[in-house]
């Protein structure tokens, strides 16, 4: 196959993801994305005990921007949550380079 074949027949399979438009949030993300990918793979008890587990970690965070994640940010809510402090209290957006406050637009 010649170059420009493989480039147009790539585009073609590609589209139908281009015209779904981005995720622009961490929740847009996880239910229009990853939870469909999932949800195939799953039984229907094992896919509401994942969703509610995934929903309850990112709560906080899930209309956090995708593009303001970082990795460390999302370990540093999972260290929060093992030693049973409160998220909401303690999670501060100078921790994690966020200019609002997580309880006003983040939750």
């Amino acid at each position: 196959m010649c170059p420009a074949r493989a480039e147009t027949e790539l585009a073609a399979i590609l589209a139908p993801m281009d015209q779904r438009g981005t995720a622009d949030s961490l929740g847009s993300f996880v239910s229009e994305v990853d939870l469909p990918l999932f949800r195939q793979k799953w039984k229907s008890s094992t896919a509401r005990t994942n969703e509610e587990r995934i929903h309850c970690h990112l709560a906080i965070i899930k209309n956090r921007p995708l593009r303001l994640l970082r990795r460390e940010d999302l370990q540093r809510l999972l260290n929060e949550k093992a030693c049973g402090r409160s998220v909401v209290q303690r999670y501060q957006p100078s921790q994690v380079g966020l200019e609002a406050d997580l309880r006003s637009g983040y939750g």
